[in-house]
């Protein structure tokens, strides 16, 4: 039952006679983990905390950067350097003093993804890599927890409902293998619109609050898409894929693993790298190097590295001839994805002495040059 305070708290809720009462009730009665604190993490907990769901557990491993204020809107600049989690539960904490926040300052990972999913009624991944989103979607298939799935890509996102019931999609469904990695790059390295992550996370959250109290129309076996750079939303139906390795009457997972993969692109060899120090040591030893810079024109005129030459990661294919064959070349970008990428066309096309600057610009300020400018 709701007390006197959850009913004015809650009272534009029991209005809606989809919900009433007996929805919010069973909000109440709900559990929800919710995977990454950042640019989804933030608005679907900050509406499912309003919502009134009863128990919300939030994990994260990162602290609040500069560079996340301009869509994470739950935090302001004095949570630069705090814990995401622990500061987004006392944001919800605030909202909504009828409900349990819980913050966990770790990573989702296979030592704690089982019980973790076991005790929620549902799952929310705002995560932004594919180890954790193949995880999570495996624990929930396995738990037989449904599992709200969301991603941002520049202008884009993509929302759904996997594992609700037994013969509705997974993850696995859409995506049966994780793409080559540092094929797709993260809001790091191709930028995100501020917005995005609030339009998305909402959705998000509808979806879960829809789900938890079975009012209205899912997302299961649809994958809702929006463009909002041109304004347009799109569904499509997903269906099971007869021969998912995960979920199909021929799957070949039967246990719960953790995704080898890295956020670089695939490297050849163990020299394709070089050290922020490493780098920095050849300098200052005056060692003869080409330094190409693969960033865009504009970053590279917010910071760079002295005497570097800027070749954009697009334009480096039609412009091998600039670069110089005859001395060492070390690629250098924002965080190390694109200058992998750089590296990779220079030796398919015979370079030999080439490598990548390990953490790229963002490391090198703060490891070699802390008045280096960050974006």
């Amino acid at each position: 039952m709701l007390t006197a305070a959850e009913t004015r708290h809650y009272s534009r809720h029991l209005l809606l006679k989809e919900l009433g009462p007996g929805g919010q009730e069973k909000l109440k009665a709900s559990s929800v983990l919710i995977i990454g604190s950042g640019g989804l993490g933030c608005p679907a907990a900050t509406y499912l905390a309003a919502a009134g769901v009863g128990r919300i557990t939030l994990i994260d491993p990162d602290t609040v950067d500069e560079s996340n204020l301009h869509r994470q809107v739950a935090f302001t600049a004095a949570d630069i350097g705090r814990p995401k989690a622990e500061t987004l539960a006392a944001r919800l904490r605030a909202n909504n003093p009828h409900i349990e926040v819980i913050a966990l300052q770790q990573r989702f990972q296979l030592d704690n993804a089982r019980e973790l999913v076991e005790s929620h009624t549902l799952v929310v991944d705002g995560s932004d890599n594919f180890p954790t989103r193949y995880l999570a979607n495996d624990a929930c298939f396995f738990a037989k927890r449904p599992l709200v799935f969301g991603a941002i890509h520049q202008f884009s996102a993509q929302v759904s409902l996997f594992n609700a019931g037994p013969a509705l999609p997974c993850y696995r469904c859409l995506f049966p293998e994780a793409p080559d990695a540092g094929s797709i790059p993260n809001c790091d390295e191709a930028g995100v619109l501020g917005v995005l992550p609030g339009l998305c996370g909402s959705l998000m959250a509808a979806e879960a609050v829809k789900f938890l109290t079975g009012i209205g129309v899912g997302l299961a076996g649809q994958l809702l898409t929006c463009d909002l750079l041109h304004n347009q939303f799109q569904s499509f139906k997903l269906p099971l894929d007869p021969s998912c390795p995960l979920c199909s009457a021929q799957a070949s997972i039967h246990q719960l693993a953790e995704l080898q993969w890295s956020c670089g692109s695939n490297k050849t060899d163990e020299h394709s790298e070089i050290s922020t120090v490493d780098l920095h040591t050849a300098i200052e030893s005056g060692q003869v190097l080409f330094l190409l810079d693969v960033r865009e024109t504009w970053e590279f005129s917010c910071a760079s590295i002295a005497h570097s030459v800027n070749i954009p990661l697009s334009q480096v294919s039609q412009n091998i001839s600039a670069i110089p064959r005859d001395l060492p070349i070390r690629c250098i970008c924002h965080h190390g994805v694109r200058s992998l990428k750089a590296r990779d066309i220079l030796v398919a096309a015979g370079f030999n002495d080439v490598r990548s600057l390990s953490g790229g610009l963002d490391l090198w300020a703060d490891e070699i040059d802390m008045d280096m400018p960050k974006y």
